[in-house]
């Protein structure tokens, strides 16, 4: 707020003290609108008002009351003129002054009474006066400015169990509980009786005669203008008429005596203890705007509800599919590294057997497989289309003694294969079950020409082939892996001393394309068809696109949809919120919080149902986790997978992205385009709700009795 030369402090001519003046107006006009439409509310209005002074405005309507007053009160600026305030000794020109700075004068400075009362329904008496002392530096107790104005019993009793004089004496509670420099009404008893308005005057009265505050009435009832220590009359947006009368007691228009008000000096700042009153809210360290929350969380119960089993729904299903895409992964890579799945692979016409010396001896091979597989045609009882097997030369030497070379086979079910006259053979597990094969089961299959008789010995599972294909994607009922002993493979194919299929593993930090552009070097006589990384390999890549798509899919587009949905539904509830209570807004903006403060506010109120819908979701996410692991785990014929414990990590990720979003919306929110708004001097408030206590503060109620 700017702050004037000490040159305008001479023209005041006496020190700060008891009947100086504490605000001087000069040249005040006020124009609302423009051209043929203009209105001048104030025509240069001069006015003086000193400390502890009791003024009262008159005037009729459109005369210019409020506007003056709302000045003085830096709810609103002036077109021209000067308004400055004295304060520890220095002047503070209000006009011009930044929203900013006019808040914090209202906060620190003025009280406000409004004709309509502005407050909040969902808050006692006690709490309507709490919103005040939360903000104020050096408040009284609540309970002391409401017993001020005799309402020490009926501090505990929300708004709509009061009557409007009461109402209007907890306003004046909440306007002096800061010890304003300043007290202003606005119409303090306009929408009351008379005896009830007597009892407010005498509240305010004790209240500038007690506490020694500058006191400012509006009013349309001429008779209150005795109250005062001077009346100013207004007609045309200027002041016609000063008196300087015999002022009256408030009594006096009754008759009758004041009632005697105890008035509790002896409370001090608040502090954080319990008092014997009903519910937590009595704690006197919780703030009233957390109250206000909490109330209209449980008054908006069912939507809360609504907004966040929607949102549960969908956090449940990205969190639970986050986790199971997480668990696969590992499992899979734990099956490769348990099962030393090869890191280069390599496809040739025919090469000797001998080069197994020249491929071990390349920079950063570690172990070199080399096999012969081929394909051929297996005849299946009932099946009429053409059924496909890849045969593939097993050392069953190793393999007895358990000294597996690259893709180790894992037995699944029945025995390995023996060296006999029959030819026996492990099926894949994927084609075994699709086609119903099991052990003891014989199939016949042409291999180069000849008809065998293939006896299944058990199934099995490889890295080499999770997923087995001759094209793009899988294709368990009409492909299969089948292992045989490895000389009967040579010997039927007339593969002796050669092969057709090479696998390696690169040792740890060789560059993997330095190794592949070697063997392809080395192979490219033999009809090398190009080798590939692990990445490229056929059945790594549609294990990695399955498990991609699964997220994509169910992980990400289903619970996305939800989301949208309970963002949509929270922004109409939230909208809703917000309209319905502009005249609390207005009223909280005048009593000196922050645009940034009140956003604030009902941003905890969207995170807050976001929040719990969360927290609940995460809980769901590990029961449709657990659920889809077990459907998905099949179809991937990994070892047993565990669930991942990336549960929290897709939460947190949810909240950072929610978060994100709902900022940059918060711009365009009903929110932020009302707070842009000057604040109203006589913004009337909803029609209050019902409300009661709470089980919580109903139960702290009973164990304090």
């Amino acid at each position: 707020m700017a702050t004037t030369t000490h040159a305008f402090q001479s023209e005041m001519s006496v020190a700060e003290g008891a009947g100086d003046p504490v605000f001087v107006a000069r040249g005040l006009t006020k124009v609302y609108g423009e051209g043929s439409t203009a209105v001048q509310a104030l025509r240069g209005v001069d006015l003086d008002i000193a400390r502890g002074e009791f003024v009262v405005l008159l005037g009729a309507s459109g005369s210019g009351k409020s506007t003056l007053l709302n000045i003085r009160g830096g709810l609103a600026s002036a077109t021209s003129g000067s308004a400055r305030w004295l304060h520890n000794g220095q002047v503070h020109e209000l006009i011009g002054a930044g929203d900013a700075e006019l808040t914090r004068y209202r906060r620190e400075h003025v009280g406000f009474v409004f004709q309509f009362y502005n407050l909040i329904p969902s808050l006692t008496a006690r709490e309507n006066v709490s919103l005040v002392t939360d903000l104020a530096e050096d408040p009284m107790d609540a309970e002391a400015a409401l017993a001020l104005v005799g309402l020490g019993e009926r501090v505990n009793h929300f708004i709509s169990q009061l009557s409007g004089g009461e109402q209007q004496r907890v306003a004046i509670a909440r306007a002096i509980a800061k010890r304003p420099a300043v007290l202003l009404c606005d119409e303090p008893t306009g929408a009351l009786d008379s005896t009830t308005g007597v009892m407010v005057l005498q509240a305010i009265e004790r209240v500038n005669r007690e506490l020694g505050t500058t006191t400012v009435v509006i009013t349309h009832n001429a008779p209150i203008a005795d109250m005062a220590d001077r009346v100013l009359r207004l007609g045309d947006g200027q002041i016609v008429e000063t008196v300087n009368a015999y002022k009256l007691p408030a009594s006096a228009f009754t008759g009758d005596e004041c009632v005697a008000l105890w008035c509790i000096r002896r409370f001090s700042r608040r502090t954080p203890v319990v008092v014997e009153v009903a519910g937590w809210s009595c704690l006197m360290g919780v703030k009233a705007l957390h109250i206000k929350l909490w109330r209209d969380l449980v008054r908006l119960r069912a939507q809360v509800f609504t907004i966040a089993l929607v949102v549960a729904i969908g956090v449940a299903g990205f969190a639970g599919m986050l986790s199971v895409h997480a668990s696969l992964k590992a499992s899979r890579d734990a099956f490769y590294r348990d099962n030393r799945f090869a890191d280069v692979f390599a496809g040739v016409k025919r090469a000797p057997a001998h080069l197994r010396q020249a491929l071990a001896a390349i920079e950063g091979v570690g172990e070199v497989q080399l096999s012969v597989a081929m394909d051929a045609q297996i005849a299946l009882p009932g099946v009429v289309p053409p059924v496909t097997g890849r045969f593939i030369g097993l050392d069953l030497g190793r393999v007895h003694s358990d000294r597996q070379n690259l893709n180790e086979l894992s037995l699944k079910s029945g025995r390995w294969p023996e060296r006999a006259r029959q030819l026996e053979a492990l099926v894949s597990d994927r084609f075994a079950a699709a086609r119903g094969l099991k052990p003891g089961d014989v199939v016949q299959a042409i291999l180069n020409g000849r008809l065998e008789r293939v006896h299944i010995a058990g199934t099995a599972v490889t890295p080499e082939y999770v997923f087995a294909s001759q094209g793009t994607a899988p294709d368990d009922a009409f492909y299969g892996i089948w292992w045989i002993d490895d000389e009967r493979m040579a010997s039927a194919f007339d593969m002796q001393g050669a092969f057709n299929q090479v696998a390696l593993s690169v040792v740890p930090g060789v560059p993997q394309a330095r190794v592949i552009e070697q063997v392809d070097r080395l192979l490219d006589a033999y009809g090398a068809l190009g080798a590939v990384g692990r990445d490229k390999q056929l059945s790594s890549k549609l294990c990695e696109r399955r498990a991609g798509q699964l997220f994509a899919g169910t992980g990400t587009v289903l619970p996305s949809i939800f989301l949208v949905v309970a963002m949509f539904i929270l922004n109409v509830v939230l909208s809703r919120q917000v309209a319905t209570q502009r005249g609390q807004i207005a009223a909280l903006k005048a009593l000196g919080y922050t645009d940034g403060a009140i956003a604030w506010h009902y941003i905890q109120f969207a995170f807050l149902i976001a929040g719990m819908g969360v927290f609940a979701g995460l809980g769901m996410s590990v029961a449709i986790g657990y659920g889809m692991l077990s459907l998905y785990d099949g179809g991937f014929s990994l070892q047993q997978p565990r669930l991942c414990d990336r549960t929290l990590a897709g939460g947190r990720l949810v909240v950072h992205r929610g978060g994100r979003r709902r900022a940059g919306h918060l711009e365009r929110h009903p929110i932020g385009s009302f707070l842009g708004c000057a604040c109203p001097g006589h913004a009337a408030a909803a029609c209050p709700t019902r409300y009661r206590a709470t089980l919580v503060e109903s139960a702290s109620d009973l164990g304090a009795g």
